[in-house]
């Protein structure tokens, strides 16, 4: 596990080209409380790998060692929750984005939706 990105991956990517594509102001990887991928005026914006933060949609639990992956997955679900009521309560708006939602066009109309009510587009 020590060869995972945790920052510069592909979706991460797509996120930054579309706030570019929108001329929004954004700090990439700033330096609060959870190390959101992106500051988007008040907003925190997570860009959450379908795999590691069990996606709804593509998560399916390993065959292999099914004990560690549970306790892994517990915590990682756990520590979200726990940034996201910090956050909230340092004032901060958090938005997070699935893996699988970078990959399609509709990218830059999610964001828009998602940041309208903090930022004026």
């Amino acid at each position: 596990m020590s060869r995972i990105r945790s920052r510069g991956t592909v979706p991460e990517r797509r996120v930054q080209k579309t706030l570019d594509r929108m001329l929004l102001a954004y700090v990439d990887h700033p330096k609060i409380y959870g190390n959101p991928d992106f500051l988007v005026g008040g907003t925190a914006l997570f860009v959450d790998g379908c795999f590691w933060h069990c996606c709804p949609e593509h998560f399916r639990l390993p065959k292999a060692n099914r004990g560690f992956w549970k306790r892994k997955f517990r915590r990682n679900r756990r520590r979200d929750l726990e940034v996201n009521e910090r956050l909230a309560m340092e004032r901060y708006r958090v938005v997070r984005i699935w893996e699988h939602e970078t990959k399609d066009g509709l990218l830059c109309e999610k964001l828009e939706e998602l940041l309208h009510e903090k930022i004026d587009v």
